[in-house]
């Protein structure tokens, strides 16, 4: 407001403002902003990071905001899995940006067959229940994939569940196949602190 141009290349400019949070937040991030941190420690959380950051998404006003940091959340319980790889809002989709994309490549064998190289999650948290809209422009997004990779297998979580519309299109015998969750799978995921009690029931019941 000086009427001088700010130079970012002069370093006489800058000032720079050092906050120490506490234990329960994350060095330089605002608390939310960990669930976008896809490094080596988030292939080893606790349960109590997994709860808590349930917690904070259960509490959050901004419910938009919420859905793009619950597929994070999604992501993040699926790299608990051992030799499971997961990148979250995948944007190489004509179809639309998938939300959680896994790569099973690594993972035990017993995965490996029954599941395929690759699945996608498709996440809804929302107030009302998942219209077969929503079913079609994720199937659409599994047909794109699917092309491209070996897909068996593919996940779709409605916290809100589903309307009837959805009956006889989840879990049928078509390839791939479209698993449905709900609040109860994911609740089960946070207790556990990992997608893997869950994904391994729907896989072997």
């Amino acid at each position: 407001m000086c009427g001088e141009e700010f130079e970012m290349v002069f370093e006489g400019n800058w000032e720079v403002v050092y906050e120490l949070p506490g234990d329960d937040i994350d060095f330089f991030l605002k608390p939310d902003e960990s669930l976008k941190i896809f490094s080596e420690e988030a292939y080893d959380v606790s349960q109590k990071y997994v709860r808590d950051k349930f917690a904070s998404l259960e509490s959050m006003d901004d419910k938009s905001y919420r859905g793009q940091l619950f597929d994070h959340f999604i992501g993040i319980l699926f790299l608990q899995i051992d030799g499971i790889h997961a990148i979250t809002r995948y944007p190489h989709s004509k179809r639309g940006e998938i939300d959680v994309l896994i790569d099973l490549s690594s993972a035990p064998d017993d995965l490996f067959r029954m599941i395929g190289h690759a699945s996608l999650v498709e996440n809804k948290w929302q107030k009302y229940k998942s219209e077969i809209s929503d079913y079609n422009a994720f199937e659409s997004k599994v047909a794109e994939i699917n092309r491209r990779h070996e897909v068996k297998v593919v996940f779709f979580i409605s916290m809100a569940g589903y309307k009837s519309s959805f009956d006889g299109v989840l879990d049928d015998d078509t390839t791939p196949r479209i698993i449905g969750w709900t609040r109860e799978h994911v609740e089960r995921m946070v207790e556990a602190g990992t997608a893997e009690p869950v994904l391994r029931e729907a896989m072997f019941p």
